[in-house]
């Protein structure tokens, strides 16, 4: 799939890279537990999270401590929208602003009517945002060199007993401690459960059958992506991506790619031009002739930080390292920072034979797609998984939806839409 390992590590990169790490979600805490004992227990713990006081919660807490009425203190509540980015001034003071959409005004209550809670909105005011209770990360560990507590302050939550640093992960790395995310992924634990259903009523002469031994070109799996047909399939279930899978009509694993990185806040903005680049090849523009061989791919869209970096290797003549400093330049939007590697950029691409006007241009156009553009190994991986459950739901339906209905039965708020998938494939479901 054409990935740069230097996106992940290279001899320029001074910080350590992100560690995600997906696993059968069923094995886990065995994978954490091989960690303690690969590197020993007191070299291994979670990271703290910090639980803060928004605006319904700042105004629970200090209203129980002001023995405030409980009626009085719901009511209250009840004035602060639900979303939870709400401040206490967006319910709590003239508005100021109306929505982008509707024009309306945003909903608050003065607090000139409410002159008995002043004492309440004062210390509230006061508490908002500040740090609360702690807890551990859901997902992040840290491993030391030596034993925790000589990097860094740790303590022990008290309903699990594990340990944690107690340094939020932006402060973890300057103490040398090296960060990874454990993430138990349920479609991995979907994927073991169907093989294992179909080795199970398989015949004794055939082979034991492996999801990532099938054909990567089945044609009934991409006609089912082509159909939107993706309910319960990894990465493209939400209706909004079974539209865009019907405009686009994916017919390789390189476009599901493509889509899975597009179909976020941000890039899906140019959804559009990927699909008119794919259906009309006229409509597809080259920042410069000499990228076609990067953008080819994506219709003339910037869709990956990995083709941010082999822009710049190809304009400014930078080395696969450099090129992915500026890309963490520009991802990080400081302005200083930002400057400096620009100047480079025009420097490396007046070498290369550019006018310096012109690389201007490709500085300004790579700046919006490096700030959002995705990691095309991230975007392959998953999409793989996803053509490997779509193979699945295509040709071993009755398989695919006994291991999801498994997969769900833990959380019954998945149920009734796989029950009902599965009655429409005509795989019989006994209730």
């Amino acid at each position: 799939y054409k990935l740069i390992f230097e996106r992940f590590l290279n001899p320029e990169r001074v910080s350590m890279p992100d560690f995600d790490v997906d696993m059968d979600f069923d094995f886990r805490q065995d994978i954490i537990q091989h960690t303690r004992d690969l590197y020993g227990d007191p070299q291994v713990g979670h990271i703290v999270t910090f639980g803060t006081l928004k605006a319904k919660q700042v105004i629970a807490d200090v209203g129980r401590v002001l023995d405030i009425p409980l009626n009085e203190v719901n009511m209250l509540k009840k004035c602060i929208p639900d979303n939870p980015k709400a401040k206490l001034k967006d319910a709590f003071s003239p508005p100021t602003e109306k929505f982008p959409d509707g024009g309306q005004l945003i909903p608050y209550t003065d607090y000139e009517k409410y002159p008995r809670y002043k004492r309440l909105f004062e210390l509230a005011k006061k508490l908002e945002n500040v740090n609360r209770n702690t807890g551990l990360h859901a997902s992040g560990m840290v491993i030391g060199l030596t034993a925790l507590p000589n990097w860094a302050p740790v303590f022990m939550d008290p309903k699990t007993k594990e340990v944690g640093v107690q340094y939020t992960m932006d402060i973890i790395e300057p103490c040398g401690l090296v960060k990874f995310d454990y993430l138990g992924l349920k479609t991995l634990s979907l994927i073991r459960y169907a093989e294992t259903i179909i080795n199970k009523h398989k015949k004794p002469e055939e082979p034991e059958f492996r999801c990532d031994t099938v054909s990567e070109t089945d044609e009934k799996t991409f006609d089912l992506f082509c159909r939107g047909d993706s309910v319960a399939v990894f990465q493209f279930e939400s209706p909004g991506m079974q539209k865009i899978l019907r405009q686009a009509q994916p017919r390789c694993i390189e476009e599901l790619v493509a889509l899975n990185a597009l179909y976020r806040p941000g890039p899906m903005d140019y959804i559009p031009n990927y699909i008119d680049g794919k259906w009309k090849p006229e409509t597809i523009h080259y920042p410069d002739p000499c990228l076609e061989g990067i953008l080819k791919e994506t219709y003339g869209v910037m869709v990956y930080q990995e083709q941010v970096m082999q822009v710049s290797q190809k304009i400014a003549g930078f080395s696969l390292g450099g090129a992915d400093m500026l890309r963490r330049a520009m991802g990080k939007k400081k302005p200083e920072v930002l400057m400096g590697k620009k100047v480079e950029f025009e420097e490396g691409a007046v070498k290369q034979g550019f006018t310096k006007e012109h690389a201007d241009e490709i500085f300004e156009i790579m700046i919006p797609f490096a700030g959002y553009g995705f990691n095309k190994s991230h975007a392959a991986a998953y999409s793989v998984l996803a053509y490997r459950t779509g193979w699945l739901k295509a040709n071993r339906p009755a398989e695919f939806m006994a291991a999801n209905l498994t997969n769900e039965i833990t959380s019954t708020d998945g149920l009734p839409a796989y029950i009902e998938e599965a009655r429409k494939m005509g795989v019989p479901v006994d209730p």
